[in-house]
């Protein structure tokens, strides 16, 4: 029961993981973009 339980949890992170890096990137991209944007005028 403890070992399932620990998949579980490892799932669980992973995921957290993955649906954060998913949101995060385009927020980041679109930071970068303004940044460049901002620098060249």
């Amino acid at each position: 029961m403890k070992a399932f339980l620990k998949e579980t949890v490892q799932i669980f992170v992973l995921s957290r993981k993955t649906v954060q890096s998913i949101i995060l990137s385009p927020i980041l991209q679109i930071y970068k973009t303004r940044i460049y944007i901002t620098n060249i005028f």
